[in-house]
């Protein structure tokens, strides 16, 4: 009996022993856990950055190759000489938009000239390197006087003949003039309007020169208004033509 009691004894004194490290191994597993949910707050950071980069890089690629793929799908401006700034500003917008590295501007646009243009630009790329700004200069510097001309002439001899209505003159004549503007966009409303009543037919062309529209536009109405005003007039003498 009393050997028992030496061991309870002894058991006894050991607890405190125990219990130390039992608290001991708590601190540790406590501090395992700490650490197990830092590196999972970095694994889960690191995991996002590479979703990240990964979206971005598809976005790259999409924008890269995706884009200029789509190139091919649609229809670029041909030019065979003619509205030279025209179709350098159609290429310019095109190129831009769709996202073309500018290095391949003056290949891509040369594959799409015709005619004389074509025969041009065979001579003009052994000589000068493709630069699309010098290549622009040179575009113009070869088709664009003669154009202008052109457009300027044509701007200039216009009349409203014939059936022509104000309408149709109308058209024809911002036509011309959008063209020639290409070349001389400084030029006053009050020649475009003093033009545009120049070649209107001679029975509203008088009437309109007692008017002083600003633009173009409020000439054209003013124009429609006496054109009606004259056919109205035209209608009525052929109903009665011994009526005064």
């Amino acid at each position: 009996m009393e050997a028992k009691l030496d061991r309870i004894a002894e058991q006894l004194k050991a607890l405190p022993l125990l219990s130390q490290v039992v608290e001991g191994h708590q601190h540790r597993l406590e501090e395992l856990s700490k650490q197990i949910a830092v590196a999972a707050a970095l694994v889960e950071d690191v995991k996002k950055e590479q979703a990240a980069a990964a979206a971005s890089r598809a976005a790259r690629i999409d924008g890269d190759s995706g884009g200029f793929f789509r190139l091919a799908k649609l229809k670029f401006p041909t030019f065979s000489g003619t509205f030279p700034r025209l179709w350098i500003t159609k290429c310019t917008h095109y190129f831009e938009f769709y996202g073309m590295p500018m290095k391949m501007w003056v290949s891509w646009a040369s594959m799409h000239m015709e005619g004389m243009a074509e025969l041009w630009m065979m001579t003009y790329e052994k000589r000068h390197e493709r630069d699309w700004g010098r290549f622009c200069e040179a575009v113009e510097e070869r088709f664009g006087p003669y154009d202008h001309k052109q457009k300027l002439t044509a701007l200039l001899d216009l009349r409203q003949e014939g059936i022509m209505t104000v309408s149709e003159y109308r058209d024809q004549f911002e036509e011309r003039l959008y063209h020639a503007k290409l070349f001389d966009p400084v030029s006053s409303n009050c020649f475009d309007v003093a033009l545009f009543i120049r070649g209107l037919r001679e029975e509203i062309r008088d009437r309109m020169w007692q008017q002083t529209p600003a633009t173009v536009d409020a000439a054209a109405q003013s124009a429609l208004v006496q054109e009606a005003l004259y056919n109205l007039v035209m209608q009525r003498a052929q109903r009665d033509p011994y009526k005064e």
